[in-house]
Parts: C-alpha cells; sequence; structure tokens
C-alpha cells in the first residue's frame, strides 16, 4: 500500500514540477515586454523551486514510510533522482537560460551566473547525504525495535520439522 501511495504523490509531483519549469521557460520566449517577462519569469522559476522543495519533503516522508512497513528503499533514491533531475531543469538549465534573457535584453544588471548551479549541486550532494543516511537510521532503529529479520528469516529455516523419509 505505501509503495501505492508514494507512486501517486510522485505522480503528482512530477507534472506539477514540469509545469512551473515549462511555464517560467515560456516566459523566455516572450514576444512582449522584456522587463515583465524578466519578473513573472523569476516568479514563476521561484514557485517551481519551492514546489520541488516542498513536495521533495513530503516524498521523503512517504519513502521512509516505504522503507520503515516494505524494508526497501527504492522510494528514498527515487526522491532523490526526481529532486536531482528537477534541481537540474530549475536551477541549471532556466537558471542560465534566464541569466542569456537577462543580458541580451538588459533587463538586470550584473547576474551571478554560478549562485544557480551552486544551489543545484549542494543540494543534490546534501540531499544524496541526508538520503544515505536516513536510510541507515530508518533500517538501525527497525532493527532494534522488531530484531533483524536475517535472523528470523533464517530461525524460521533451521525450526522446520524434519519430514520422516518414507
Amino acid at each position: 500500500m505505501w509503495n501505492k501511495i508514494y507512486l501517486a504523490v510522485l505522480a503528482l509531483s512530477a507534472p506539477i514540477t514540469a509545469f512551473f519549469a515549462y511555464y517560467s521557460w515560456s516566459w523566455l520566449q516572450s514576444v512582449g515586454d522584456p522587463r515583465i517577462a524578466w519578473e513573472s519569469f523569476n516568479y514563476d522559476r521561484r514557485s517551481g523551486v519551492y514546489f520541488l522543495i516542498a513536495s521533495t519533503i513530503v516524498l521523503l516522508l512517504v519513502a521512509n514510510a516505504v522503507l520503515w512497513m516494505v524494508r526497501t528503499a527504492w522510494a528514498l533514491w527515487a526522491t532523490h533522482l526526481f529532486f536531482a533531475v528537477f534541481a537540474v531543469v530549475l536551477l541549471i538549465w532556466l537558471h542560465l537560460s534566464g541569466i542569456t534573457f537577462c543580458l541580451e535584453n538588459t533587463v538586470c544588471q550584473s547576474p551571478s551566473r554560478a549562485i544557480g548551479p551552486l544551489l543545484a549541486v549542494s543540494g543534490i550532494v546534501g540531499l544524496g547525504v541526508l538520503v544515505f543516511i536516513d536510510q541507515f537510521v530508518v533500517i538501525r532503529l527497525q532493527e532494534k525495535m522488531y530484531g533483524r529479520s536475517d535472523e528470523n528469516d533464517q530461525e524460521k529455516e533451521n525450526s522446520r520439522p524434519d519430514v520422516a523419509e518414507s
């Protein structure tokens, strides 16, 4: 059940984040006033980043439930992949496209080209470390509460009654 809940949240989060990315990119293709396009681009890209962070937190919470109940960490690493893909799109590709638009249309003064990629890389690496530590902690806590599943499986296998051979 938790796998399905996780997949439903992921299936809802990915298109919404992709919509924010597409909508902000579409402002860069605008033929209207460049200042309005620049402000709208920044607003929509920022909204996409905020939604990405919020949805990643929700996905991590559900992924922890998946790890606790099912004992597989695939959902944690899928969350990391989700964050990494959209961080690259929103914070590297769109950021650099926006800076190019800004300089070509002279709507901003000396923008920082490095801040988006630095935030993306540090976020991806930081989340990867967090996911690894989280996986380790949740598995250890579960082992302390319920014991190791490997030991339980071996005990069941060893405790089978011997069947008399005829």
